[in-house]
């Protein structure tokens, strides 16, 4: 979706303070394009403690503080039953199933994405001459509500994929 060159380079630089109407009109008529969708999710994963992965409330509390955008974290009982175990607290602990917090991590991602309702980050490509530049479209069915500035954000560059700034791979393929 070509737009101007003022708007393009504002949306750039993230600097949307005072066009925060021009930059709604553009996100809802980008959905009228055909959206991309990313094949990734949005999540903050908390910090792993030495203790995370010792019993199961540690990992409980720490599954309880993970924030996926538009979703919510699965409960220990969906990835275990996913998993075929469902008396896993009954006698053994976290590590015996997973070998570390990443895989425990990728299980998730795996269980939220396997939802019936789940989709990947849609996203309309802005171009301006020869730069582009992805206006990401986060919080699910909010869009069919009245969404706001907060339910959109900008993606530069291929780079800004990556799993320090949130972005996930949807389809994890190291699950063990």
């Amino acid at each position: 979706m070509e737009i101007k060159t003022e708007l393009f380079d504002r949306l750039q630089k993230n600097d949307l303070e005072g066009i925060e109407n021009e930059v709604m009109d553009l996100a809802l008529d980008g959905m009228s394009y055909e959206l991309n969708y990313t094949g990734l999710m949005l999540a903050h994963f908390p910090p792993e403690q030495p203790d995370t992965l010792d019993n199961w409330a540690n990992l409980q509390q720490w599954l309880d503080d993970i924030k996926i955008s538009g979703y919510s974290a699965p409960w220990l009982e969906e990835i275990m039953s996913e998993l075929g175990e469902d008396d896993y607290e009954e006698t053994r602990n976290p590590r015996d199933f997973f070998l570390s917090l990443v895989s425990f991590r990728d299980h998730v991602i795996r269980s939220v994405s396997n939802t019936d309702d789940y989709t990947s980050l849609p996203c309309v490509e802005i171009t301006n001459g020869g730069r582009s530049l992805d206006l990401i479209y986060l919080g699910g069915d909010v869009w069919s509500f009245g969404p706001s500035i907060d339910d959109l954000m900008i993606v530069c560059s291929s780079a800004d994929y990556s799993e320090e700034k949130g972005f996930y791979n949807d389809s994890p393929s190291s699950l063990s």
